[in-house]
C-alpha cells in the first residue's frame, strides 16, 4: 500500500526573493532558449537546480551538476532556501485555462515510500530509457534531495481527500505565484487528524504515474545505492532513511477538472514517403486533408467521444486529419501484450499501430 508522510519542506524565502522571479517549468520541457532567459531572470532561479547550464570545460569536479549542489547549498547558507520547523503535507491548486474555459486542480505533496516493484501498488505506464535516468540520477547524487515531485493519480469517488484539502485552502496560501498563465497557490497542511485521514484513504488505493516514470526510478536506484554504502543487511527491514522516500504529487482521478492534452511526437532524421505512408494508413484510418492548423485542430475537437484521432504535419504539405475506422480490431491490430485499457490510449493507438504496424518505426524510436 502507498505509505505517505508530511514532511520538512525546503522552500524558498519570499521576504528575500520575489518568487516570480525563480519560478520555472519542469527541467524536461525547457528548451535551451527558455534556459537562458529563466538564468538571465535571477541569481536564484530554479533552474539552475533542475536543468543547469552545460560547458565545454566541464569537468568531473565541476560540471551541471555539482554546480547545482553548490547553489542549493549556498542558497540555504544565504537564507534564500528555508526548511519548515513542521513537518507538513502541502496542498497545491493550479488555476488555469483550456481556450476560453477555466480549470483548477487541487491535490497534495507529501513524501511516499518507495516499495519494491513486486509488491508496490504504485503503477507506472511508460517505458524508461537509460540517458533521462543517468542525468537525474547524477544530479540526486549531487545534491541529495528530491528537486521536482512525480505526478500521481489515485481515486477517490467520494471526495473523502477532496474535503481536507478543501478545508485547508480556506486559509491565505503561503504561496501564490503566476507563471505561464498558471496561477499555482500552497498551503500547509499540519493538523495530524486530517493527515491521517489522507494516509488511512490512500493506504488500500492503487497510485498510478501520470509524470516523471524516469524520476521515480531514479529514486529508487538511488536508494539502492544508498543502502549499500551505509545499511548492514539487518538494518534494511527496520530502519528508514529520507532516501527511501520520494517526494510526490498527488491528484484525485475523480477531479472533472484534470485536463489531459493531445500528446505529441516529432519524427527527426526518417526519411518517409508521406504519399504512400498516407495510402496505407486507409487500411485503418480515414484519412482527411485540413488546410490549415486551425482547420485541423477544429476538427479533432469535433470528433466523437471513444473515437481516436491523429493528427498529422509533414514539412511543407498540407495537415491530414487520421480518425481510426470503427471497424478495426485494436486487440489484433495492437501486438505488444498489454491490457485492453492500455490499448486504447491515444498514444498506444499512434505507436501501436501508425508508428509499429504502418511504418515500422518502432526499433528505431525505441533507440
Amino acid at each position: 500500500m502507498p505509505r505517505i508522510e508530511p514532511f520538512k519542506g525546503v522552500l524558498y524565502d519570499p521576504r528575500k526573493i520575489k518568487m516570480a522571479n525563480v519560478v520555472a517549468p519542469p527541467y524536461d520541457v525547457i528548451p535551451s532558449s527558455m534556459q537562458e532567459a529563466l538564468y538571465r531572470e535571477s541569481d536564484y532561479n530554479v533552474v539552475r537546480l533542475i536543468l543547469g547550464k552545460q560547458s565545454s570545460a566541464d569537468s568531473a569536479k565541476n560540471n551541471r551538476y555539482t554546480r547545482a549542489r553548490d547553489a542549493f547549498n549556498r542558497w540555504a547558507g544565504e537564507g534564500i532556501l528555508k526548511q519548515d520547523a513542521v513537518p507538513a503535507i502541502y496542498v497545491y491548486s493550479q488555476d488555469y485555462r483550456v481556450g476560453t474555459a477555466r480549470r483548477k486542480s487541487v491535490g497534495f505533496i507529501a513524501r511516499m515510500m518507495i516499495e519494491d516493484p513486486k509488491t508496490s501498488r504504485v503503477l507506472p505506464h511508460e517505458r524508461t530509457f537509460a540517458k533521462p535516468k543517468e542525468d537525474r540520477l547524477n544530479l540526486t547524487r549531487e545534491v541529495k534531495a528530491n528537486l521536482s515531485p512525480i505526478f500521481t493519480l489515485y481515486p477517490d469517488d467520494k471526495n473523502v481527500t477532496g474535503a481536507v484539502l478543501q478545508r485547508a485552502m480556506k486559509k491565505a496560501p503561503f504561496c501564490d505565484v503566476t507563471s505561464e498563465g498558471v496561477r499555482h497557490r500552497l498551503w500547509r497542511l499540519q493538523d495530524e487528524t486530517q493527515i491521517q485521514t489522507i494516509q488511512r484513504f490512500l493506504g488500500n488505493k492503487d497510485v498510478f504515474i501520470a509524470d516523471g516514470h524516469h524520476r521515480f526510478e531514479v529514486a529508487r536506484m538511488y536508494r539502492e545505492e544508498m543502502r549499500s554504502q551505509r545499511e548492514r543487511p539487518v538494518a534494511r527491514q527496520t530502519a528508514t532513511h529520507d532516501y527511501d522516500y520520494v517526494m510526490t504529487y498527488f491528484a484525485p482521478l475523480s477531479d472533472k477538472t484534470l485536463t489531459i492534452l493531445a500528446t505529441h511526437r516529432l519524427l527527426k532524421g526518417v526519411d518517409l514517403d508521406i504519399a504512400s505512408l498516407l495510402m496505407r494508413m486507409e487500411e485503418y484510418f480515414t484519412v482527411e486533408e485540413c488546410a490549415t492548423e486551425k482547420e485541423l485542430f477544429a476538427k479533432m475537437e469535433s470528433v466523437g467521444k471513444g473515437r481516436y484521432a491523429v493528427g498529422v504535419y509533414a514539412h511543407k504539405r498540407p495537415f491530414y486529419l487520421l480518425t481510426l475506422k470503427k471497424n478495426v480490431n485494436i486487440d489484433r491490430a495492437i501486438t505488444e501484450k498489454r491490457s485492453r485499457e492500455w490499448k486504447r490510449l491515444d498514444v498506444s493507438i499512434l505507436h501501436g499501430i501508425i508508428f509499429d504496424r504502418i511504418t515500422g518505426l518502432k526499433e528505431k524510436i525505441a533507440n
